[in-house]
């Protein structure tokens, strides 16, 4: 059997070893070089290049990025990937990956290459089956490895059994400490078969058949591209717009990309850390310098419809060297204004912003008047080196310096925003038609401010809210995919990490229901200043929610007992009586396993006997304190674990399961008019 990943040779047919330094290749192997993220010091790009040129059937690897041993991926180890992916591009080499809790971010770096790289083996992928399209279109295979072995690794099984044939290996990833304690790939093969139903004797050839169509792209791709160089033309280059136009205010005029749309940036994660004043431990968001640095900088970003990229930054400053409590939105643009004015563009400030950039395609430093800019082609097919340049030099000789305030900025990015002092949308909806699609959005959700309120009184101050709202649905996933996330599933969502909540206006009436939905996630995130809340409380009331009766000419919210979650309980309501206990227990990952209608139909059922049926009898009246001492608790510090237990043993002693079921026979009328009627 091949081993599709290792370090040392352990005596199978064949071995792809990675970084075979410390053994000797034998007959049949094939040979990986490359700098593993865990291990950049000393980092040679040239050493990299003689070893590929002295080994024309070597590949690229182990390299990647990774999440295991700090929290936040160091901007070298990006350099030092997109470098290596460079590399390999460049001698047409086929590459093992690696990507340990950020294979979207890996995934997401390759695309740029797919063209140029001829395979890629994602070696100890353990990702959810949602980026195996991705994968696919990198000409990707997975690897799978000894975990499979493991009893309790039960996620890993179902993963495995979603890997297309066609794209499977086997690895053991053995290495000089481990590889006497490390299984034979025999007894992964064994398991891997028998966890998706069919014989080792027959999926044992098939795995060999990949092993040798993986190496053999990279022969393929050198006929290819031979090919190609004596082609008149690869691919036609893309074309800029025949006319200039205002990119940045009062500073600069020049073409971008023809038939194109802008992107705009993403919004910078932002992180809970914590700092030491006076003795005090006080919480902080933190964020990473890179990303606000490459916020800061970047001018546009443009797509035309072939999927070729055009960037523009502004070369301002390098990035702070800032220690992680320092890290603040204020600190981080505290440090880049005093680096700003110290920021002198000659060739080693220009170098080293280049490296810290990450360049992944081709471009080049423009003068503007006083300033200094670098634009960026990221192709999504194969382009002449000489199209490109032109390219750039066509760029380079449109640009202009305006002296004085212009009269439109960025019209080629086609977002608008509108902000007051709740919420800012930010949108590409065409102005005409989206404004009042913003302005409905807008008293909709201040409708829904007030009834959060009333169930959630808040602890904190909220801020101005961010909502981001989508043209279309493929912009949508487009925006998620630019992000690192794999997300192929939603419409719209709230993502705590970056603060923002995200709608598609595709289908007006679907994102109402995800605004009424995700915006109670994005509320609660700042009115308690918690994100890690228990899922049967958080979803419960998002459920509660998402299914309001909204009068738009009052701006009235009416919590009912409609919509399909209430449909699911109507159809069994003893089922769902029955899986409360089992729900209230449910951590994340749980509750978003399995057979996850249920724990939301539940969630909501439970959230809302909590909310309104505890108040149609005296009979239920110990259940109306639990949301509010879970809150109470949940602001002391408590786990939401812990929150849930003591909440709930305000009614212990008491038939949950019965007395919701009792509610729900005998008294669900009377909860449509208890408590209150309507929101104010």
């Amino acid at each position: 059997m091949t081993d599709a990943h290792c370090h040392v040779r352990r005596g199978e047919t064949r071995h792809f070893i990675c970084d075979p330094a410390d053994c000797e290749a034998g007959v049949g192997d094939a040979s990986f070089y490359g700098c593993h993220p865990w291990r950049l010091d000393g980092f040679d790009p040239e050493l990299l290049r003689s070893r590929l040129a002295a080994n024309p059937d070597a590949g690229v690897g182990e390299i990647g990025l990774d999440r295991l041993r700090e929290r936040d991926i160091p901007p070298r180890m990006r350099a030092a990937f997109e470098t290596q992916l460079g590399i390999a591009a460049e001698f047409h080499r086929p590459v093992v990956l690696h990507g340990a809790k950020c294979w979207g971010e890996v995934v997401k770096a390759c695309m740029s290459y797919a063209s140029r790289i001829p395979a890629f083996l994602f070696h100890g992928f353990s990702r959810s089956s949602g980026l195996l399209p991705e994968i696919a279109k990198l000409n990707g295979y997975v690897s799978v490895g000894p975990a499979i072995l493991n009893d309790h690794a039960v996620n890993y099984r179902e993963f495995a059994k979603t890997v297309p044939e066609e794209m499977l290996l086997v690895e053991s990833d053995a290495t000089a400490e481990n590889a006497s304690k490390t299984p034979p790939v025999g007894e992964v093969v064994a398991k891997l078969a028998e966890v998706r139903g069919v014989s080792a004797e027959g999926l044992a050839p098939k795995l060999e058949l990949n092993a040798a169509r993986f190496l053999s792209a990279r022969r393929a791709a050198a006929v290819l591209l031979a090919f190609l160089s004596v082609a008149s033309s690869v691919f036609a280059a893309p074309q800029l717009k025949q006319q200039a136009e205002v990119i940045v205010e009062g500073e600069l005029r020049a073409k971008v990309l023809a038939a194109s749309r802008g992107i705009p940036p993403p919004t910078p994660v932002a992180r809970t850390g914590w700092t030491t004043q006076g003795g005090t431990k006080r919480d902080i968001k933190v964020y990473d310098q890179t990303e606000l640095w490459r916020l800061r900088a970047e001018v546009g970003t443009w797509q035309d419809k072939r999927g070729n990229v055009m960037k523009l930054a502004r070369v301002i400053s390098l990035v702070p060297s800032l220690q992680e409590f320092e890290c603040t939105k204020e600190g981080v643009e505290k440090a880049l204004d005093e680096l700003e004015r110290d920021f002198k563009p000659d060739d080693a400030s220009l170098a080293a912003w280049k490296l810290a950039w990450g360049v992944k395609g081709v471009g080049r430093f423009v003068k503007a008047k006083n300033a200094c800019y670098w634009v960026e082609f990221r192709f999504a097919e194969q382009v002449k080196d000489a199209d490109a340049q032109k390219l750039l030099t066509v760029f380079e000789k449109s640009v202009s310096a305006l002296t004085k305030s212009a009269s439109s900025v960025a019209k080629s990015m086609q977002w608008w925003e509108e902000t007051d002092d709740k919420f800012r949308f930010l949108t590409n909806l065409d102005k005409a038609k989206g404004a009042k699609f913003i302005k409905d959005s807008r008293r909709l959700m201040e409708a829904l401010r007030k009834s959060f309120e009333f169930y959630v009184p808040p602890e904190k101050q909220s801020p101005i809210c961010t909502v981001r709202v989508y043209k279309t649905l493929a912009e949508y996933r487009e925006y998620r995919k630019s992000t690192g996330e794999d997300d192929t599933m939603s419409c719209g969502l709230w993502d705590p990490n970056r603060e923002e909540l995200l709608v598609v206006a595709e289908n007006p009436r679907e994102a109402q229901s995800t605004m009424r939905h995700e915006s109670f996630h994005q509320y609660l995130h700042y009115a308690t200043g918690r994100g890690d809340h228990a899922d049967w409380y958080n979803e419960g009331h998002a459920t509660m929610f998402e299914s309001v009766k909204y009068n738009s000419a009052k701006n009235t919210i009416n919590v009912t007992d409609e919509g399909n979650r209430a449909e699911w309980v109507s159809r069994n309501p003893a089922k769902y009586a029955g899986l409360i206990h089992k729900v209230l227990k449910l951590n994340h990952v749980e509750f978003c396993s399995g057979n996850v209608n249920d724990h939301y139909v539940t969630a909501w059922a439970i959230c809302y006997f909590l909310e309104r049926g505890a108040y149609t009898s005296e009979e239920f009246e110990p259940y109306r304190g639990i949301c509010a001492k879970y809150l109470e608790l949940m602001d002391g510090g408590a786990s939401a674990a812990d929150a849930t237990t003591q909440a709930w043993a305000l009614v212990s002693g008491r038939d949950v399961s019965a007395d919701f079921l009792k509610f729900w026979k005998e008294k669900r009328k009377v909860a449509l008019t208890a408590r209150e009627k309507t929101m104010k």
